[in-house]
């Protein structure tokens, strides 16, 4: 089973800096198992993910005004217009298999699950 992509993608680039070296590696090694993840790097302390994600999903990139919920000290979100890549969601091969995100998060337990959030396509929470 896979899930079903919407006909309006969202493009995303995420730039954020992380407290140390270290840290931006592990963040990056958490983020790049989201399956609205194309790419994900870290240089230095730097760290950019690259998205696509369902449209009605720009919410989700709100965090950007709370840096610190992701470990990070700053974060800034773009849109670029001239991206056409994807992600395994927006290729369908994601599956609704795990009990937890792979970034960690627990569908369950957050507040935006059942209202705003499904809940991750990866997850047997996703609704």
């Amino acid at each position: 089973m896979t899930t079903e992509k919407p006909e309006v993608l969202l493009h995303a680039l995420l730039v954020g800096r992380a407290p140390s070296e270290a840290e931006a590696e592990a963040f990056v090694h958490r983020s790049r198992g989201c399956p609205y993840a194309a790419s994900y790097t870290a240089t230095g302390r730097t760290v950019v993910g690259l998205f696509v994600l369902p449209a009605e999903k720009r919410w989700w990139l709100e965090i950007a005004d709370q840096p610190e919920l992701l470990g990070l000290e700053a974060l800034e979100i773009y849109f670029p217009a001239v991206v056409a890549t994807s992600s395994p969601w927006s290729r369908g091969e994601t599956q609704p298999v795990m009990e937890t995100a792979p970034c960690g998060t627990d569908c369950l337990h957050c507040p935006q699950y059942r209202g705003r959030c499904r809940g991750c396509p990866a997850t047997r929470h996703l609704a």
